[in-house]
């Protein structure tokens, strides 16, 4: 019974750590650290699911890996995104505003 127990507790403590996500801090400048899976564009983390960018004016991406990623093979990295043209970023709440400002 004790030895069922012991493997059973190993089992399930092995499960719970190994599905931890890693919180590392990535150095991408001087001025700006990042985290694993975050995009960054012009010094600021930016929403991919929320963000429309023209593929036109992409100049470059970027990848920068954390010490994790000697480790482990596979990681996942900080994006940083450089535009070709440095327009301003545009919310759809400001531009609703504007539209309802001009009417």
């Amino acid at each position: 019974m004790k030895k069922i127990f012991i493997s059973l507790f190993v089992l399930f403590s092995l499960n719970v750590f190994s599905q931890e996500t890693p919180r590392e801090k990535i150095f991408i400048s001087e001025s700006l650290t990042g985290e694993i899976g975050k995009f960054y564009m012009e010094g600021k983390e930016i929403d991919m699911n929320k963000t429309f960018l023209d593929p036109k004016n992409i100049e470059k991406i970027q990848t920068y890996f954390g010490k994790s990623a000697e480790v482990h093979s596979g990681s996942i990295g900080a994006y940083l995104i450089t535009r070709k043209k440095k327009t301003s970023l545009l919310t759809l709440q400001k531009f609703i505003e504007e539209i309802k400002s001009n009417n």
